[in-house]
C-alpha cells in the first residue's frame, strides 16, 4: 500500500502554487457565474486577473456574519442566500446545518469536502473501521 494517497501529495511546493493559481481565474469565474450571492460580491472582479497570491488577497472576504444574514434575508427563498452553485435533487443529495444556523450543501460526487487525502495522510486506509468523534462534520471539522 503506497505512503501517499496520490501523485498530487508528492508535488514540489512551487508546482502546487503554480497548479493553484492556474486553476484560480475558472473557479472566480465559476462563482460569478453559478452562485448569485458571489455575483454581487465579486462584481467587477476580472476572474483572469486573480492569478498570483498578491490578486487574491485583495478580493472582498465575507464574514460568518454576513454569510449568515444573506442566508436568513433569502431563507424563504434560498436557504444558501445564493452561495451555492448547486440545487436541491441528485447533485445536492443532503444539507448541513453548521453551528449559528448556517446551511451547507453536500453535493453527490465522491469525496466533495475534499479530506481524502488529509485522511489518508493521517493514516487510515480503505477497509479500517474510523470512529469520528467530531460533534460535526467535516467543514467546520477539517
Amino acid at each position: 500500500m503506497s505512503m501517499f494517497y496520490d501523485a498530487l501529495e508528492t508535488r514540489a511546493p512551487a508546482e502546487r502554487e503554480a497548479a493553484l493559481m492556474a486553476a484560480l481565474p475558472r473557479q472566480i469565474a465559476h462563482a460569478q457565474q453559478a452562485s448569485p450571492a458571489f455575483a454581487d460580491i465579486l462584481a467587477g472582479v476580472d476572474a483572469t486577473t486573480i492569478t498570483d497570491r498578491a490578486a487574491l488577497a485583495r478580493l472582498p472576504v465575507t464574514r460568518k456574519y454576513e454569510l449568515l444574514e444573506r442566508q436568513q434575508a433569502q431563507r424563504g427563498q434560498n436557504a444558501f442566500g445564493g452561495f451555492s452553485a448547486l440545487a436541491f435533487g441528485r447533485h445536492m443529495p443532503r444539507v448541513f446545518a453548521s453551528p449559528g444556523t448556517i446551511y451547507e450543501p453536500e453535493g453527490a460526487r465522491p469525496d466533495y469536502w475534499r479530506m481524502a487525502r488529509a485522511m489518508y495522510a493521517a493514516g487510515f486506509r480503505p477497509g479500517e473501521l474510523i470512529h469520528n468523534s467530531f460533534s460535526y462534520h467535516f467543514v467546520p471539522a477539517g
